[in-house]
C-alpha cells in the first residue's frame, strides 16, 4: 500500500459517532484531503495524457508516416479506419459491401479504439494506421480523427470522411468550442480533428454550412458535397428491409402481431465516460400500451452500462441493443421516441411518427448546442414527460402530421434516395470502372470485419508473405531434386497444444517454417506434411508432385465455415496474402470423421481434395487415459479440494457467464465446474464462497483438454463442446439466448435441422438435467453423434498413419 493509501486508510478510521465539535472538524479536514487528493491524481493523470497525445501528433506520427509515405502508393489499396469501435460499423459498412462485391480493390481495416485501449496500445494502433495509410489510395473513415489529421498528408491519397450521421441537429467539432461540451478553440486548433479531407459526405445541400462550421472547412474548397449518406442505402433495399423483419420477430416473437415502438436516445456526458437517460417509465407504458405495441430499446452504442428492463415487463419491453442493429429497427418499427439523435433523420425517410422525449432541453442546450432552432426543426410532439407521448401514442391516428415528415425529409434527408454509395465512389474515385468485377451474389458482410487478434498489422504480414515466397521458392528449387524419404511424415506449424502431443507420441516430427534453412530441407524431403491450419509457406511454392498435404480440421464436429467458405474470405480483406499464396492450394487431402462431415469440409476449398475418413485427430485426447491423468494429477494438485467428485466442464467461445450461485447450491455435494473461456478477457471472478467447487481454468486449460477430464459438458453453441459427443457422454447446450447465439455463426452446418440436441435457455433446465442424470436422452444424441462424428474413437491418428503407409 502506498503512503497515499495509507493515509486515507488512517483518516477513514476515525469514529463517525463522535458528535463533538472535534469530531466534524477532523471530518471537514479528512473530507478536503480526499477531495483534495482526488483532483491531484486526476490533474496529473489529464497532464500526463496531454504530454503523451502531444508526442504522438506532433512527432511520431508525421515522423512514421513521411518515412512509410517514401514507397509509392498502391492505386488499389483501400483502407478503413474506425476510430472507437473494433468492427467496422454500420456508417461504412454499405460503402465496405459495394467494394468486396463489386471491384477488385485491397481492402485494409484499421482500429484505433480510441478510449477503449491503453496508452501504449493506442499508439501502435496510430502508428501501424498511418503507415499502412501513407501508401494507400484510398481512406475512409466515419468519425473525427486528430490522429487521421496529424498526417502530413501526400496528395496522392484522398481521405473520405462518410460521418457517422445524417442531417445536422447536435452541434459538434468547432461548434462547440464555446460550450462545455467540447474542447477549446485553441485545443481544436493545436490537434485537429478534421483535417485532411479530400471530400465529406452529407445528406443533402441544407447542412452542408453546418459541417463546414463544425469541420472548420473553408466552403469555397467545395470539399463538403451533398451526395447523400452512404448507411442509408441499406433503406432500399427490400431484401434488406424483409429480413430486417424476419430478424426481429425471430428475437423477439412477442413483436408478432404487435406494433413496436422503438425508443433510441442519445447518450449524455463526454464519449469515454457516456451514459444514458433513464427517464422513460416502462410500466406507465406498458399499461397504457401493452396490448398493442411492444418497445424495443437502443442505447448509444458508446454507453456501457444501460439500466436494465425491469424483470416485470420482458414480454412487454426488451434492450436489444447487443442483438439488432439501428438499420434493422428503424425498419421495422411503428413509432420512434429519440430525443437529440441523429438518427430521427434516417427515420424520417420511412416517414412514420416521430416522438421527441426532450425533457432535459435546457441543460443539453447549454451543454451541447444545436444548429436549428429545436422547436422549429422537430416534426413531431416534443415531449417532457411519459403522460404526454402516451397520450399521443393513444391518438396517433388523428394528430400524427405526415405532412410535417415529409418536409422534414426534403430539408434535410433529400440527397439520400438508395443510390449514395454509388455516387460517392463516382466522385471521390478515379476511374473506378476499370476495378469492376463480376459479382456472383450480393453479400454483406456485416460480422466482418473485427479486430484481429494478430499482434502484426496486416500490412506488414503482406510484406512477410512476399518476402518469405521469394525466399522459399528459390531454396526449394535447389531442393526439389534431393531424394524424398518415402512415407516420411511431418507436422508443420502445428497450432494445436492436443496435437502437437499426440504427434509427439506418435514419433511425428515437429517443424517449424520460422527458420526455412532448417524447415525446407525437411520439406522438401518429405512425402507427408501435415497442418491444422492455412500455410502460407506451402502454399507459396509449387511442391513436387510425390508430396502430398493433409489438413486437420480445427474441430471434429464442423460448426462453423472455414477457408473458402467464409465471409472473411470472400470480403477480399486478405486478397494481397492469398495473391502471393492461395488459399489451401498445396493441400491435396482432409481427414473427417464421417462421411457426411467430409462432404462438408470440402466446402472449405476451392477445389477437389480427397477425403480421408478416419476420425478426427485432436479428439483423440478425448479418449486418451494417460494424458486424461496427468491432467487430473496436475488439476488436484493445484486445487486438492476437487478431488473426489465427478467434473463438470464449461466451455464458452462468446464469453456467456455461467450462473456460479445456482451451480453450487444444487450440485456442489456431487460436481465441481471447471470453467473455460476461450477468450481469457472473458474469464469470470469466481466468489470465494465457492472455491472448492468453481474454478477458472482458462489459463491452464485448453477446451479439448478440459474435456477430455470431464463426466459431463456445458456450454454454449460452439464446436468443442458438439465434439464430446464424440465420448458418448452427457452435454448440455446452453445460451441466454439461442437466435442471437445462432447469429454468431457462421455455420457450416443447418443447427437447427440437422443438430439433434436440445439447446436450453434455463440454468435451471441444466440443473434438472444433471440432477436426474441417469434419465438423460440420448436418442437425438446418438443420431447426431452418428452422423458426424462416427469415426471418433481415440485411433484417429493411428488410422491416419496406417492409411499414408
Amino acid at each position: 500500500m502506498n503512503e497515499n493509501n495509507k493515509k486515507n486508510a488512517e483518516l477513514r478510521s476515525i469514529q463517525t459517532e463522535d458528535k463533538s465539535t472535534n469530531h466534524k472538524v477532523k471530518k471537514a479536514i479528512l473530507d478536503n484531503f480526499l477531495s483534495l487528493n482526488s483532483n491531484i491524481i486526476k490533474t496529473i493523470h489529464r497532464a500526463g495524457r496531454y504530454a503523451f497525445m502531444c508526442k504522438l501528433m506532433d512527432r511520431e506520427i508525421p515522423k512514421a508516416y513521411r518515412e512509410a509515405a517514401k514507397a509509392p502508393v498502391d492505386e488499389k489499396k483501400v483502407v478503413f479506419v474506425e476510430v472507437r469501435h473494433p468492427h467496422v460499423t454500420n456508417s461504412m459498412q454499405v460503402m465496405f459491401d459495394e467494394l468486396a462485391n463489386n471491384y477488385d480493390y485491397n481492402i485494409h481495416t484499421h482500429f484505433l479504439l480510441t478510449n477503449g485501449t491503453i496508452r501504449a496500445d493506442f499508439r501502435k494502433r496510430c502508428l501501424d494506421a498511418v503507415r499502412d495509410i501513407a501508401t494507400a489510395k484510398y481512406v475512409f473513415m466515419n468519425e473525427a480523427s486528430n490522429t487521421m489529421s496529424a498526417m502530413p498528408l501526400r496528395h496522392e491519397t484522398k481521405i473520405i470522411q462518410l460521418w457517422h450521421g445524417c442531417g445536422a441537429f447536435k452541434k459538434f467539432g468547432f461548434s462547440t468550442a464555446d460550450l462545455l461540451f467540447g474542447a477549446s478553440r485553441k485545443e481544436q486548433l493545436r490537434h485537429p480533428f478534421n483535417k485532411n479531407y479530400s471530400l465529406v459526405t452529407v445528406s443533402s445541400p441544407e447542412v452542408i454550412w453546418a459541417y463546414n462550421e463544425a469541420m472548420n472547412i473553408d466552403e469555397s474548397t467545395g470539399i463538403v458535397q451533398a451526395t447523400g449518406s452512404s448507411r442509408t442505402d441499406i433503406f432500399y433495399d427490400k431484401e434488406f428491409l424483409n429480413e430486417a423483419r424476419e430478424h426481429v420477430y425471430e428475437l423477439v416473437p412477442q413483436a408478432k402481431g404487435k406494433k413496436i415502438i422503438l425508443y433510441a436516445p442519445t447518450f449524455r456526458g463526454r464519449v469515454a465516460k457516456a451514459e444514458t437517460p433513464d427517464m422513460l417509465n416502462i410500466k406507465m407504458f406498458y399499461e397504457a400500451l401493452g396490448e398493442e405495441y411492444v418497445l424495443l430499446i437502443k442505447h448509444h452504442p458508446v454507453v456501457k452500462n444501460p439500466p436494465a428492463v425491469p424483470e416485470a415487463y420482458k414480454d412487454f419491453a426488451m434492450d436489444v441493443g447487443n442483438i439488432l442493429s439501428i438499420e434493422e429497427l428503424l425498419s421495422v418499427s411503428d413509432i420512434c421516441i429519440s430525443d437529440y439523435s441523429s438518427l430521427v433523420f434516417e427515420y424520417s425517410l420511412f416517414e412514420k411518427p416521430l416522438i421527441f422525449f426532450a425533457y432535459d432541453l435546457d441543460e443539453y442546450f447549454d451543454w451541447r448546442g444545436f444548429y436549428y432552432d429545436y422547436y422549429e426543426l422537430a416534426p413531431g410532439l416534443i415531449a417532457k414527460t411519459n403522460l404526454e407521448m402516451i397520450d399521443y401514442i393513444q391518438h396517433i391516428d388523428e394528430r400524427f402530421d405526415k405532412k410535417a415528415i415529409q418536409e422534414f425529409r426534403y430539408k434535410f434527408m433529400r440527397s439520400c434516395d438508395g443510390h449514395a454509395t454509388q455516387r460517392i465512389i463516382d466522385t471521390a474515385f478515379e476511374n473506378p470502372q476499370a476495378h469492376r468485377k463480376e459479382c456472383e451474389k450480393f453479400e454483406h458482410f456485416y460480422s466482418v470485419p473485427k479486430v484481429e487478434s494478430s499482434k502484426t498489422p496486416y500490412f506488414k504480414r503482406v510484406e512477410k508473405v512476399k518476402r518469405q515466397k521469394e525466399a522459399a521458392t528459390s531454396l526449394y528449387a535447389s531442393l526439389k531434386s534431393s531424394k524424398l524419404k518415402k512415407g516420411s511424415v511431418i507436422a508443420l506449424d502445428i497450432k494445436s497444444k492436443e496435437i502437437k502431443l499426440l504427434a509427439k507420441q506418435a514419433g511425428i516430427k515437429l517443424v517449424k517454417s520460422g527458420n526455412l534453412d532448417e524447415a525446407m530441407p525437411i520439406i522438401a524431403q518429405s512425402q507427408f506434411i501435415i497442418i491444422d491450419k492455412p500455410s502460407t509457406l506451402l502454399d507459396s511454392i509449387e511442391l513436387r508432385s510425390e508430396t502430398k498435404v493433409i489438413y486437420l480440421p480445427s474441430n471434429a464436429f464442423p460448426l462453423s465455415a472455414f477457408g473458402y467458405a467464409t465471409k472473411k474470405y470472400r470480403s477480399g480483406l486478405r486478397r494481397e496474402i492469398y495473391e502471393n499464396a492461395p488459399l489451401f492450394s498445396s493441400v491435396t487431402a482432409v481427414t473427417a470423421p464421417s462421411k457426411a462431415t467430409g462432404e462438408l469440409l470440402k466446402k472449405g476449398f476451392n477445389k477437389d481434395v480427397e477425403v480421408l475418413e478416419i476420425g478426427d485427430v485432436k479428439s483423440d485426447i478425448l479418449f486418451n487415459e494417460e494424458n486424461r491423468q496427468k491432467l487430473l494429477n496436475k488439476l488436484y494438485e493445484k486445487y486438492p479440494k476437487l478431488k473426489g467428485r465427478k467434473i463438470i466442464a464449461y466451455i464458452s467461445t462468446n464469453g456467456e457467464p455461467i450462473d456460479d450461485s445456482a451451480m453450487y447450491e444444487y450440485l456442489y455435494k456431487d460436481y465441481v465446474l471447471l470453467k473455460c473461456y476461450t477468450n481469457p478477457a472473458n474469464m469470470t471472478e469466481t466468489s470465494i464462497y465457492y472455491a472448492d467447487s468453481i474454478v477458472d481454468v482458462s489459463e491452464s486449460f485448453k477446451p479439448y483438454e478440459l474435456l477430455s477430464i470431464a463426466d459431463i459438458a456445458i456450454g454454449n453453441i460452439n464446436a468443442p463442446i458438439l465434439s464430446f459427443t464424440a465420448t458418448g457422454k452427457p452435454i448440455f447446450l446452453y445460451t441466454g439466448n439461442t437466435a442471437k447465439a445462432l447469429s454468431e455463426i457462421e455455420p457450416l452446418i443447418d443447427f437447427e435441422n440437422e443438430v439433434k440436441l436440445p439447446v436450453f435457455n434455463s440454468i435451471y433446465d441444466v440443473i434438472n438435467g444433471i440432477l436426474d442424470i441417469e434419465k438423460y436422452d440420448y436418442t437425438g444424441y446418438n443420431q447426431t453423434k452418428e452422423k458426424y462424428l462416427a469415426l471418433c474413437n481415440g485411433n484417429s491418428l493411428e488410422n491416419l498413419l496406417n492409411q499414408l503407409k
